[in-house]
């Protein structure tokens, strides 16, 4: 932190730091800018102090990890097990919403998380589909998880990014 030009000497205790370079009212020469480059410095100047006030926000907001929520979509039970090559296949009932290729779903049985993870494979009909809506039946198949029982609570839900703040 200092009054001036940017100097060279900054650059490289930002460097070492690996830390952002940001300049109010002042500028990078074109021999520090050059230097900035070669050891790969973010760097920033600013006239207007709400420019420099929302960059730095923004530069934080990119600190903060991603949060989500989770959207229950659906619920199935699984009503049998069959056999196929590439293991077992859950045959079951959508009970509530829908069940969706690609979505995320818990395995419960007798009220125990025996599995988490993501719906790979969703048949109707021998047909690949994409979703199957409640009151339909469907086969349901896990890469990761193929230990189906009789009964088992299939729920299905999707995760959506919580927006971030500081």
């Amino acid at each position: 932190m200092g009054v001036g030009e940017i100097s060279s000497s900054d650059i490289n205790l930002a460097a070492v730091s690996q830390s952002i370079l940001i300049g109010f009212n002042s500028h990078l020469t074109s021999k520090t800018k050059l230097l900035a480059d070669k050891v790969n410095i973010i760097h920033a100047s600013f006239k207007v102090i709400y420019n420099l006030m929302d960059f730095i926000e923004k530069a934080m907001l990119e600190l903060v990890e991603v949060d989500y929520q989770e959207d229950i979509i659906g619920q199935a039970i699984v009503e049998t097990v069959f056999s196929v090559s590439k293991g077992n296949v859950a045959g079951c009932i959508v009970q509530s919403g829908k069940l969706k290729r690609g979505s995320h779903i818990r395995v419960k049985r007798n009220d125990d998380l025996i599995y988490k993870g993501e719906l790979s494979s969703l048949k109707r009909i021998k047909e690949n589909v994409d979703e199957v809506n409640s009151g339909n039946e469907c086969g349901v198949s896990c890469s990761q998880f193929d230990i189906w029982q009789r009964k088992d609570k299939i729920e299905a839900y999707e995760l959506i990014e919580i927006e971030k703040t500081l």
